[in-house]
């Protein structure tokens, strides 16, 4: 999946520049009985122009249905002008 997501972030326009597996946040009481919970998740860190950061998430949640729990979370930080980053896609 993590794959995926990279590539389709890179086409839409976005630059990656992270990507980190960890361990996941959601919680199984079934599994977690069994002693077997070890939800893996992966973050994925990427830049993009401002006009093109709603698109794209709005582009993966259609694909990955982020709305639906253990499918993800997308989210946008500005960082509009913060140590040259208005540089970044000049």
């Amino acid at each position: 999946m993590e794959k995926i997501v990279v590539s389709r972030l890179e086409e839409l326009g976005g630059r990656v520049l992270l990507t980190k597996m960890g361990e996941g946040i959601s919680k199984n009481k079934s599994l977690e009985l069994l002693g077997i919970q070890t939800t893996k998740s992966v973050l994925i860190f990427a830049c993009a122009r401002a006009e093109d950061a709603d698109n794209m998430l709005m582009a993966l949640n259609l694909e990955l249905n982020f709305t639906e729990p253990g499918n993800g979370l997308g989210l946008t930080i500005d960082v509009d002008g913060y140590m040259g980053s208005k540089g970044l896609f000049i």
